[in-house]
């Protein structure tokens, strides 16, 4: 379950600094 949100937490940062 952590490990889950881990990604897809950082899967969300890592779009938001590619998109800036």
């Amino acid at each position: 379950m952590f490990n889950k949100i881990l990604i897809a937490n950082r899967g969300e940062i890592a779009c938001r600094i590619i998109r800036t």
